[in-house]
């Protein structure tokens, strides 16, 4: 009598868990870019219908009618074109630059969660304590970080000046905290739709965050790639069910 047929072997329940946990942060990256990109909108079209509502009220006004006009509401234009864009960008890039830190922590509890390294994991994952168990508990190479690295902590830097100084960014700071300032000041230079105002405070430009999100993005495929190749390589399979 012929054999019964074997069942398909099946994945291991730690290669399932991470697949599953790479398309769910797919999901929330697509989440957050979708926010980004509609909350933008949103702001365009209300700076719009207030340029709409002003033609309406001043048809027919003259040019001093028109600067008067203009004073007169000048809080109301301040807050749809100035105030409300930067306070909604600041916190966007506040809550891009969390999406990306909780996606590398959440890299090493799932590592340690499946097993696949025994250390656990400090309780408050900070970036810096992240890529120490990356590199010194997971075996990563050091090398997934060292080109993304100083734009990683200038990021972070611009980020905690917005939490903890109103986005100021120190003039008179000395010794180190003094060349992190200047450092920062640089990366602002360098770097399209970000910028320092009148004092010294940043603003963020329209596109920033999105293309924040896209390099962290990057960052963090790499990461996932490193790690399927290492622990969860495709192909393997626990042994068929009896």
């Amino acid at each position: 009598m012929a054999s019964a047929a074997k069942r398909p072997r099946r994945m291991p329940p730690s290669h399932v868990r991470f697949r599953l946990h790479r398309r769910l942060w797919e999901y929330r990256l697509d989440d957050l870019r979708g926010f980004l990109r509609i909350s933008e909108a949103g702001l365009s079209s209300k700076f719009e219908d207030w340029g709409d509502w002003y033609k309406r009220r001043t048809e027919g006004f003259s040019d001093e009618e028109k600067q008067e006009f203009i004073d007169f509401y000048y809080d109301d234009l301040s807050m749809v074109r100035d105030t409300a864009p930067n306070l909604f960008r600041r916190s966007a890039f506040v809550m891009t630059v969390g999406f990306f830190e909780a996606s590398v922590a959440d890299l090493c509890r799932l590592l340690h969660g499946t097993g696949s390294v025994r250390r656990s994991p400090k309780q408050k994952l900070y970036l810096d304590a992240s890529r120490e168990y990356l590199v010194a508990c997971a075996q990563l190479p050091d090398s997934l970080f060292d080109e993304c690295w100083d734009y990683c902590k200038q990021i972070e830097y611009l980020r905690n000046a917005i939490i903890h100084n109103n986005g100021e960014i120190p003039s008179t700071a000395t010794g180190s905290l003094g060349a992190a300032a200047e450092s920062a000041k640089s990366f602002v230079r360098g770097h399209a739709h970000v910028s320092l105002d009148d004092h010294g405070e940043v603003v963020v430009g329209p596109p920033f965050c999105e293309s924040v999100l896209d390099q962290y993005e990057q960052i963090v495929r790499r990461l996932l790639d490193a790690i399927e190749a290492h622990y969860f390589p495709a192909g393997v399979a626990s042994a068929p069910d009896e």
